[in-house]
């Protein structure tokens, strides 16, 4: 085996996981409409529901800081997933498109 063919295998046994959902999560397992509304849209959703509902700052800042994680998490996982080419662009437009607003939300007005 060569050294490049060491390098890949080792590469990709390092961003599997013991869990088999992230695992299917990271390769686009569930497809582009699961991935997308069920595992960000409807979480940031929710969390952004929750968001003015407590009043404490530090949980606040923490609840922003938890979808800024997920949609960093979330955009290999939809560029990885089977569809068409721009229901996936315009998936990954959408969401890098609000990470840009939040972390620019989360910078100008802090709390």
């Amino acid at each position: 085996m060569s050294l490049k063919n060491n390098l890949q295998n080792n590469g990709s046994k390092e961003h599997e996981s013991s869990d088999p959902f992230q695992n299917k999560l990271r390769n686009g397992g569930f497809g582009l409409t699961k991935t997308f509304w069920l595992y960000w849209f409807l979480p940031v959703l929710a969390l952004e529901i929750l968001d003015p509902i407590i009043n404490e700052h530090h949980v606040s800042r923490i609840l922003q800081y938890s979808i800024l994680a997920l949609s960093f998490f979330i955009i290999p996982c939809i560029k990885n997933t089977t569809g068409k080419k721009a229901w996936r662009i315009m998936a990954i437009l959408f969401v890098i498109f609000y990470l840009i607003l939040d972390a620019f939300a989360l910078y100008l007005f802090p709390f």
